[in-house]
């Protein structure tokens, strides 16, 4: 199952499909509450809303990757200097040391490029050797997350500036915008935790991969 998905690239596509069809969900609930905007549900308008939910995913993943560049330290993407972040135990942190010997040989400092490098050696090691599926189930969850958090607060900021302009439950208001704007922080953490999950699995896969377990081992 994991090998057809990953084929097919569907991972990528139900990360869009999910993320956009739960943030038009949110916004169609939302903007029922608050402005009491409905959708009269026929065949069509069903195929309409899973179409626009679709497209609108596709936007908060572009999105999100651009965000997540642009966020790196909020996401502690650098494992080499934040490993404690990464890895919870001295038997990961010792087998990110024997993968970081094995692709870039005995160096005292490491920097970002370093970082980057390792990372993509990973995934293209475990791609080759279709050994991926984990990681990109992880990576899929950090992505909708992200995608998720960005959606709602789009929808929190849209709904309170709407909110001036009319004649609208403003504490009813308020009170979406907070759960709006809590839902985008909750959505933000489990975004940066299910990278570091990803970023784990790919440094123990490649380890494992490369027999650099008994490396450490003596073996």
């Amino acid at each position: 199952m994991d090998g057809f998905f990953e084929k097919f690239g569907l991972y990528d596509f139900f990360s869009m499909f999910v993320s956009g069809i739960i943030s038009e969900s949110i916004a169609v609930v939302v903007a029922a509450m608050c402005f009491g905007t409905n959708i009269e549900w026929t065949y069509k308008a069903t195929w309409l809303y899973l179409i626009i939910g679709y497209f609108i995913g596709l936007i908060l993943h572009e999105i999100a990757g651009r965000a997540e560049k642009r966020l790196k330290k909020f996401f502690s993407r650098n494992v080499l200097s934040k490993k404690k972040y990464f890895f919870d135990n001295d038997y990961d942190e010792e087998m990110l040391e024997q993968v970081k010997i094995h692709i870039l040989g005995g160096k005292e400092k490491y920097t970002e490029k370093d970082e980057e490098y390792i990372t993509s050696v990973c995934v293209n090691e475990l791609q080759t050797k279709n050994a991926i599926a984990s990681s990109d189930r992880l990576k899929t969850q950090s992505e909708m997350a992200l995608s998720i958090c960005i959606a709602t607060a789009v929808i929190g900021t849209v709904t309170l500036i709407f909110s001036f302009v009319g004649k609208i439950n403003i504490a009813l208001t308020i009170a979406t915008v907070i759960a709006l704007l809590i839902a985008s922080m909750i959505f933000f953490a489990r975004s940066r935790r299910m990278h570091r999950y990803y970023i784990r699995c790919l440094i123990r896969t490649y380890a494992v991969l490369n027999n650099l377990e008994r490396n450490e081992k003596g073996e």
